[in-house]
């Protein structure tokens, strides 16, 4: 009989698309929208495993399960919430309420296919997991289905933004989400922000911009110089020189949207004429006279031509002509540099040529060998500096098997055929902010490729990206270029075994703390306590069951990485401590330099923490810093960064954002903080300055360190 499941989230389109999937695997699902319909529903059967959201429209679903449990149910229960973030709910939930699996929103669909089954029964499904169906042969012939937008393979963009239900939460998670302190922040520490994404969201242009409309626009801003060097009175030089000012500004804005930094630069540098022109003082026209004359706005700026290096390079293969003579006739109209080929064995040509940014694959080819009898998203990966290529599919076909096969392949995006232009390049704007986000890395050190082979796909399909090397020797380069969160090793292997391996990270001073899992071919008490007084992790025989290998592989990247950010966190506020701020900054600083695109740095201070401190007690000062985190961490998007720098000090990253942007988060995180109540011991109000200093990738500098050098050099005069 098959594993039953009960899904209770009140998202009916996230519902069907799960039971979908689930669906596919073999399991019989149930679905309820309400915390009523999931009482009938279990009152009629007890499923194996009921998935439960944790806000729900008529209550909350930790407050459910512990009714459950209050009535003595033993049922299998899985959490799934966008919110729990603390270690005393995780602690609740896995200690006191029994829940077999946290699931965090969002999440792709095959990782919550791949975490329900490891919490069910799947024996039937051993030893790798059933696959959804493939599509016919005549497919083609049969009706085109309705288009699906390449957003619901997945449903993350409904997940993304935070819910902020100040109540709702506090009902849920009990004392663990009301203030520590015993007294209210006040009416505005705990509302919804009004823009939960920290800036307001910019509309997409109807139609690809064209660049000689682009350029034209700098030859209008020079000539609005030349009209305010001339003008016959000094109210009009401003008012010509103001709006060029303003005119500037966007097309800045909109070249770095489109990464078209030869355009960013011209726009910059007419930018810095009517800055220095307004600020000057006397013969403002003989002022603008020696800037022009200078080369500063004049000089052919516009003419600049657009390298390759300017665009985003993406790698399109697909057998139908149409499609890359559609392409081929955009031109320069899509601001991308394309790169089409037909088959498996272009593709690999072209990406060793020029590594591609993004790849566009026609679904076909997602299993298809292409050189060496690998599939040619893993060829493409194989390729130097292409490990964390991301790829997205194209198919005539936009069912929901389709989809799930892209998914299931590997596919960040899918795009149904035929293309239009406009999603073609939303779809490569997803496609980069994917490298963004790492999935985790596993490593597997065994000289057998055969097993390598299919641990990998094991691994590819529990979400997790794995890498692979047969010769020992290469582990320690191996792991200075990968950073794993895992690494499985071998324990009987030629030149250098496993035991050798597992001592060698222990003694380490980088890697000591990595998790190990160790595979024997041999079975017994013997080998398994001389893998473990080695220092793995785990030992285990490479008979053992896939679903229990992947499952202790899942404890211990989860349990690894948790740890990782126990030890990187603040103890005050929960942040990020610097150590893990700088880190993190890094790898998104990166990633703007990689793409050209921007990046702003924040920090906020209360500069007189340490006499408030003496003043009221050590506690008075520790309210105020946990205060402003949380106010932080609710303003901020999902994915912006935040840290504890400094014992006053606040820091913030915002990837994706431009330094007018970021004046706008900080002018909204004053609000934020502006409106909090802070309490000494005795109940009377405090009066908490704090103050803010921004800083923005690149025109205040292209390395973290020039950055932030920058940005607290802002800080200290507003504290002037």
């Amino acid at each position: 009989m098959a594993p039953t499941v009960l899904i209770v989230d009140d998202d009916a389109e996230l519902r069907i698309l799960l039971s979908t999937a689930l669906e596919a695997y073999g399991l019989a699902v149930h679905q309820a929208g309400t915390l009523e319909e999931a009482r009938v529903a279990l009152a009629e059967d007890t499923p194996d495993l009921a998935v439960i959201d944790g806000f729900l429209p008529d209550g909350s679903g930790i407050a459910f399960i512990q009714e459950l449990r209050d009535q003595g149910r033993d049922i299998k229960l899985a959490f799934l919430s966008a919110l729990w973030r603390s270690e005393d709910i995780l602690r609740r939930l896995t200690e006191e309420l029994r829940v077999t699996r946290i699931l965090h929103k969002p999440m792709s669909v095959r990782g919550f296919v791949t975490q329900v089954l490891s919490c069910v029964d799947v024996e039937d499904l051993a030893p790798t997991f059933r696959k959804p169906p493939t599509p016919a042969a005549d497919d083609a012939a049969a009706p085109e289905p309705a288009e699906v937008h390449a957003q619901e393979v997945v449903p993350d963009g409904a997940l993304d933004e935070p819910t902020d239900d100040g109540e709702a939460y506090a009902e849920a998670f009990g004392e663990a989400a009301t203030e520590p302190f015993g007294e209210p922040f006040g009416e505005g520490f705990v509302e919804a922000p009004t823009e939960p994404f920290g800036v307001p969201p910019e509309e997409p242009p109807a139609t690809p911009p064209d660049l000689g409309a682009l350029a034209a626009q700098v030859e209008e801003l020079e000539q609005m110089l030349r009209d305010a060097q001339l003008a016959a009175t000094e109210a009009r030089a401003v008012g010509l020189l103001e709006a060029a000012r303003e005119r500037a500004g966007w097309l800045m804005s909109v070249a770095a949207s489109l990464n078209l930094s030869a355009l960013v630069e011209a726009a910059g540098r007419v930018d810095a004429v009517v800055a220095r022109a307004l600020e000057a003082e006397g013969d403002r026209a003989q002022v603008l006279a020696e800037l022009l004359g200078g080369g500063e706005a004049g000089g052919g700026a516009a003419a600049a031509p657009l390298s390759p290096e300017d665009l985003t390079r993406v790698l399109v293969v697909s057998p139908d002509p149409g499609l890359r003579a559609q392409l081929r006739d955009a031109g320069d109209a899509l601001v991308l540099d394309l790169v089409l080929a037909a088959d498996p064995d272009g593709a690999l040509e072209r990406a060793q040529r020029r590594a591609p940014d993004v790849a566009l694959l026609d679904l076909c080819f997602a299993a298809m060998p292409a050189g060496g009898g690998k599939p040619l998203i893993e060829r493409l990966r194989a390729l130097d500096g292409l490990a964390d290529l991301p790829v997205g599919f194209l198919a005539e076909d936009s069912s929901l098997e389709a989809q799930l096969r892209a998914v299931d392949a590997g596919g960040a995006v899918f795009l149904t055929r035929p293309v239009d232009m406009e999603g073609l390049t939303a779809a490569v704007r997803r496609l980069q902010a994917e490298r963004v986000v790492q999935q985790p890395r596993v490593l597997v050190v065994d000289d057998d490729p055969s097993f390598c082979e299919v641990l990998n796909e094991l691994l590819r399909r529990m979400g997790l990206q794995p890498f692979c090397i047969h010769d020992p020797r290469e582990l320690l380069p191996t792991l200075d270029r990968v950073r794993p969160a895992l690494v499985v090793i071998d324990a009987l292997m030629p030149q250098v075994g496993g035991m050798e391996l597992v001592r060698l990270l222990r003694a380490s001073a980088t890697w000591s703390a990595l998790p190990v899992i160790m595979l024997t071919g041999l079975g017994g008490e013997e080998i398994v306590l001389e893998g473990l007084s080695a220092g793995a992790d785990d030992v285990l025989t490479k008979g053992t069951a896939p679903t229990l290998l992947l499952a202790r592989i899942r404890h211990h990247v989860d349990r690894g990485r948790m740890l990782q950010a126990h030890a990187d966190a603040d103890r005050l506020t929960g942040l990020p401590g610097r150590r893990a701020f700088t880190l993190a900054a890094e790898a998104r600083l990166d990633e703007a330099r990689r793409w050209r695109r921007p990046f702003a740095l924040g920090v906020l201070s209360v500069p007189a923490l340490e006499r408030l401190a003496a003043e009221h007690g050590q506690l008075a000062a520790d309210k105020v810093m946990i205060g402003l985190a949380r106010a932080l961490d609710r303003e901020l998007r999902v994915y912006d960064l935040r840290g504890r720098w400094a014992s006053s000090k606040l820091v913030f990253g915002l990837p994706e954002v431009r330094s007018e942007q970021g004046e706008r988060v900080v002018e909204r995180l004053r609000r934020r903080v502006q409106g909090l109540q802070f309490l000494t011991p005795s109940g009377a109000r405090l009066d908490v300055e704090v103050q803010f200093g921004l800083g923005a990738y690149p025109e205040d500098g292209r390395a973290l360190r020039a950055l932030a050098l920058t940005t607290f050099e802002r800080l200290r005069r507003e504290s002037l």
